[in-house]
């Protein structure tokens, strides 16, 4: 199951925007913080545990405004609500650093498939990169989130789907690419 946690700052700690003619924006009143749940793994948690100190206002996830991550996944969904065909599954499958040198259409084409996949978070230090894709058989209709950060290690959790038979939710795990279980968060 996929969880988008977040809690916003009260709105006595919002601060408005504007130099002359402060005023609070819809966008502005979404700042807090905010992680995603995957399984049993927090993306976006920058540090494992509670705060260092009990007084600590410092957060261990992403600080920042809720609407930015939401009109991110709201701008792949579409992309990944379309099937990988079977053929493209290796591709699909394979980080974009293991592609070869190509200067032709199809290697652009691809390159804007992947882009289209993947969580923008360039607005946070040293992103993650989140990808997403969905693949379809007769048995099961699976959404794969994998997450690789700056350390080279990939991260894939377990994909969920929906069986065409009963219409349970389904968890499949898919291995890490060094045969252990995935890593804990970042």
């Amino acid at each position: 199951m996929i969880r988008f946690r977040f809690a916003l700052t009260r709105l006595g700690g919002v601060v408005p925007w504007g130099d002359e003619d402060r005023s609070l924006h819809w966008f502005g009143l979404t700042e807090g913080w905010y992680w995603i749940e995957l399984a049993d793994h927090e993306l976006l948690r920058y540090v494992p545990g509670p705060p260092r100190h009990a007084d600590s206002t410092a957060r261990p996830y992403v600080d920042y405004y809720l609407a930015r991550l939401w009109e991110d996944v709201i701008e792949m969904t579409p992309a990944v609500l379309e099937p990988v065909p079977a053929d493209l599954l290796d591709f699909v499958t394979a980080g974009h650093d293991a592609w070869r040198p190509v200067n032709s259409d199809a290697a652009s084409t691809a390159a804007v498939w992947y882009d289209e996949h993947t969580l923008d978070l360039g607005y946070i230090q040293q992103p993650p990169r989140i990808r997403a894709w969905r693949t379809v058989s007769d048995e099961l209709d699976t959404v794969t989130v994998t997450w690789r950060h700056d350390a080279g290690v990939t991260r894939r959790w377990p994909s969920f789907g929906r069986s065409r038979n009963d219409r349970r939710v389904r968890a499949r795990t898919s291995e890490s690419p060094t045969g252990g279980r995935p890593a804990d968060g970042p």
